[in-house]
């Protein structure tokens, strides 16, 4: 190690020491867009993420998954077809959602689960939990257009995703929701991140700055004081709603 190192590192963690006071136990809603995981960044994202974790921050995780329902649309020989920003999701459309965010999940799981000696996730022991939290309706039929399996939330069941994360456990929300018919709709992740942020019970222990953390590829590194346990080559959307509404921002449906 170089001689020079703990005299720029130590300075450095007492720096970012006011932030760590200022959100251990506050709650993070990150959505975590797939063009990131399609890039190759997903280990070092749930790195950073698990140092936040261990410091005390308590994490709702919302991955997207458009570019990976996009390849297997493709891959099968369809071609995706949007309206309005959003995805229409015809039953083969559904299909391809269903199988991306089976192993977007899967990916998740594996990345939180490492624990080499001598790696940023040694002892880390995270844990995550996911279910179906989000109950969603249709997008429905909008200038003449049907967007069939495309929805909005409806409802985040906010009472079990904080038990959840007060237990310690990270919680992964995907981007589908199910009717009280049983029947599942593609959500967009922006929609499925602010309204869980936006829930009162979760929202209780969101910090003014952070509501919603949209995490994507930048050409750029990040310089914020607050982003200094984020890896310096994402950049962090911040924003809060400061009032609960039933309206629904417009995000594209994955």
């Amino acid at each position: 190690m170089s001689l020079v190192f703990p005299y720029t590192f130590v300075p450095w963690f007492r720096s970012v020491a006011p932030y760590i006071h200022a959100y251990r136990g506050k709650t993070f809603v990150v959505a975590l867009a797939g063009e990131a995981v399609a890039a190759g960044k997903l280990n070092s994202f749930v790195q950073d993420l698990s140092i936040l974790h261990a410091m005390g921050i308590k994490i709702v995780l919302v991955h997207g998954f458009r570019p990976q329902v996009n390849e297997q649309l493709a891959a099968k020989g369809h071609h995706s077809k949007f309206s309005h920003g959003m995805r229409i999701t015809d039953p083969f459309a559904l299909d391809c959602a269903q199988e991306a965010a089976g192993q977007l999940r899967f990916e998740i799981e594996a990345a939180f689960s490492q624990g080499l000696p001598n790696t940023p996730m040694a002892n880390a022991a995270v844990r995550v939990v996911s279910g179906n939290f989000l109950t969603a309706r249709p997008v429905g039929i909008v200038d003449g257009i049907d967007f069939q399996h495309s929805g909005i939330v409806r409802k985040v069941d906010a009472a079990s995703i904080r038990r959840s994360i007060d237990s310690g456990s990270v919680v992964l929300l995907s981007p589908f929701g199910f009717s009280p018919t049983g029947e599942a709709f593609n959500l967009s992740m922006e929609d499925v991140a602010t309204s869980t942020a936006i829930c009162p019970l979760v929202k209780a222990a969101i910090t003014a700055a952070f509501s919603v953390l949209v995490m994507r590829p930048c050409n750029r590194p990040t310089t914020h004081p607050g982003s200094a346990a984020l890896n310096c080559w994402w950049v962090a959307v911040a924003f809060c709603r400061s009032t609960c509404s039933d309206s629904s921002i417009n995000g594209h449906t994955q």
